[in-house]
This record gives structure tokens, sequence and C-alpha cells, in this order.
């Protein structure tokens, strides 16, 4: 006979979440504040990135590039909106994430219709310039679907398990993301910036083959504190090349190749 397997208890999900968000996220669970930060991410992670646009961008719609200035623009503006919702529903970033639980489902269901339909609008304009339907074409319906089915899975969170729950899951999914606004962002772009100025550093190969690879630094790259203050603050407003550049280059595993041992 089969051996059954023990489900966790909600408390105990409730704690693999929390401990996820400490660890991964490196925030305090129960101030809603870095929670909705990280929710931001976890939000444009699946409402935007692991939908159809990831099919979109392996058909060359979107390059990788792109791609780094729209998840972060998406997640300052998904976070913009977040805020405004905390402010209706007279609640603070200082606010105790067990305080969600006073929100009534109806405020719940309109934040995440005002959410589709900010991201599904073919007129919103993406950081490349591009308005969505126009990226989009007669595919927009088949992210709509994806975007739809993405927001009402949290809504589903909240009526099974209740809003703190579904919240900190979908933070948590976030947390795992070093993107921009995450709490470790500084310390992806600083070990980036290291990297930069050491052409021996292990991060470009034993001979420095990868730095030699790539095409020549683009004017904003050439400027480094221009590149740190845009890095830190707004990627989105990276040239296309200087974009292009700083993915290539290897962003997303400078902290790596930094701290790790030798």
């Amino acid at each position: 006979m089969a051996r059954s397997v023990d489900r966790f208890t909600p408390e105990q999900e409730l704690s693999v979440v929390d401990q996820m968000l400490r660890e991964h996220g490196g925030i305090d669970p129960e101030t809603l504040g870095p929670v909705v930060g990280l929710l931001a991410l976890g939000i444009t992670n699946g409402v935007w990135r692991n939908t159809c646009i990831e099919d979109w961008h392996a058909d060359g719609l979107l390059h990788d590039g792109d791609m780094l200035r729209v998840n972060s623009h998406t997640t300052w503006r998904v976070k913009q909106r977040l805020t405004g919702w905390l402010l209706e529903t007279k609640l603070s970033a200082e606010s105790k994430t067990t305080d969600l639980e006073d929100v009534a489902f109806e405020d719940l269901e309109r934040l995440m219709q005002r959410l589709y339909r900010w991201f599904t609008n073919p007129g919103r304009t993406l950081p490349t310039g591009q308005p969505l339907g126009e990226l989009a074409g007669d595919r927009l319906s088949e992210y709509e679907d994806d975007a739809d089915l993405a927001l009402g899975g949290i809504l589903a969170s909240v009526e099974q398990r209740g809003t703190v729950f579904a919240f900190k899951r979908a933070a948590a999914h976030g947390s795992g993301l070093r993107w921009w606004s995450h709490p470790t962002w500084p310390q992806h772009v600083e070990a980036f910036m290291t990297v930069l100025e050491d052409s021996g550093h292990r991060h470009w190969g034993e001979a420095g083959q990868f730095r030699t690879c790539l095409f020549p630094e683009p004017e904003t790259i050439v400027d480094r504190r221009r590149l740190r203050e845009l890095l830190l603050t707004k990627p989105w407003e990276l040239d296309t090349e200087a974009a292009a550049w700083v993915v290539s280059a290897g962003l997303g595993y400078a902290y790596h190749s930094v701290t790790r041992a030798y």
C-alpha cells in the first residue's frame, strides 16, 4: 500500500512562506511595507513575465535588454498602484500584515481589476516606446487570458486561505527575483560595477574572453556614475544599447562572481 503524503497544515504553510520572505527577501514578514515591495515583484513576475510574454521574448518580439527595462518599469508601476491602494484602505507601510484581514473582499477585487486593466491596456506604452497593443498584435487576447488567470489566482487564494496568506505567498514568489526593487538589488549593482572596473576579474572568464566578446561600451556604460544611478533608481531609462550591453555583460551573474569563494 502506498504511503500517504503528509500535508502541511495552514499554519505550517504560512511559516514556510514567512521563512522564504526572511531568507530570500531579507524582510520582516509581519510588516506590510516590505511585503508589498516584494508583492510588486511577485505580481510582475506572475502577471507579466511568466505568461505568454516569455514566448514573445523567445520569438524575438522583446530582446533581453527590453525585458530588463520593461520588467523593472512594470515593477515600479505595480508598486505605485499597491501603495495607492493601501492609502485607500487606510493602511500604510508601517501597518501589520495581519491588518489585511480587515480589508473587504470587494476592495481586493477592485485592486485586481485595476491591475488587470492596466496590465492589458493596449495603449500602455512600454519603456521601449512601443504600445502594448502594437507589440502584441493579434496575440493580445492570449496575454489577457494569462493575466486574468494570474490575478484571479490571487483572489482565489484570498478566498481559500485569507488575504494575509495570499499576499505573502505572492510576495514569496517575488523574493527569489534579484530584480530592481528587491532589497538585495543594490548589492547586485555594486558587484556589477566592481567587475566592470576589473577586466581580469574571474567574472569575465579565465582569459577575459567573455569581456572581449562584447560589443564596444555604449556611452551610458562609459559614464560609470550615470550607469550606477540608472541601475539603482530607474533601469527602465537605460537606452536600448546600454540595456542590451549590461545584460550581455552578465549583470545578473556579477554578484555570484564577486561573492563566491575561490
